[in-house]
């Protein structure tokens, strides 16, 4: 199957997604980004909450930054 290019993801959580299945946008947004990174920590990799925000911001296409700040202020 043909890789795509994540916005936020890099080579090694790139291999992490393909290692679980996910190998395009299309399968990151049916996944979604918590079962996604879920099933990244139940295949035996160590992901960041870091992680978690790339997948959102490759879902919305933001910068996982400003996902990160969004979340951080709801949770306030």
């Amino acid at each position: 199957m043909k890789k795509t290019k994540f916005r936020n993801i890099g080579r090694v959580s790139e291999k992490w997604l393909n290692d679980v299945g996910i190998f395009t946008l299309k399968d990151l947004e049916k996944a979604g980004a918590e079962k996604a990174y879920k099933m990244i920590k139940d295949a035996g990799h160590n992901p960041t909450k870091n992680l978690f925000y790339a997948l959102i911001g490759a879902i919305y296409n933001e910068d996982w930054r400003i996902v990160s700040d969004t979340m951080k202020n709801k949770r306030k």
